[in-house]
């Protein structure tokens, strides 16, 4: 279960990141989008690329992780 979470959009990134979703190298440079929270008692915060970012808002309904 979520108990926190927060997004945020980077115009630059200061270092390579990995996307969380596709698994793809988001370079130096680049805009992503920073995702931070808490779930089940354990904290996160992970990286997605524009494409991925804009995918997810367009079908949130495949998105959806019940388990």
């Amino acid at each position: 279960m979520t108990e926190i979470y927060e997004y945020s959009d980077i115009k630059k990134t200061r270092k390579q990141h990995t996307c969380e979703v596709c698994l793809r190298k988001i370079p130096k440079g680049f805009s992503a989008r920073l995702h931070t929270g808490k779930y089940d008692g354990e904290f996160f915060r992970y990286y997605t690329c524009n494409t991925c970012t804009q995918l997810v808002q367009k079908y949130p309904a495949v998105c959806i992780d019940d388990d």
